[in-house]
């Protein structure tokens, strides 16, 4: 199996009103496909 190198393009989202961070995992193969964390039904 041939590896493949995966670049996870999503900027954060934040402005200068920001307090919270929250961590989470990467977004899925469909999620980066529609360029939308989420994007998966």
């Amino acid at each position: 199996m041939e590896e493949k190198h995966v670049t996870h393009g999503f900027p954060p989202v934040f402005d200068e009103n920001s307090r919270v961070l929250i961590l989470g995992s990467m977004p899925s193969v469909k999620s980066r496909e529609v360029s939308f964390y989420y994007g998966h039904p």
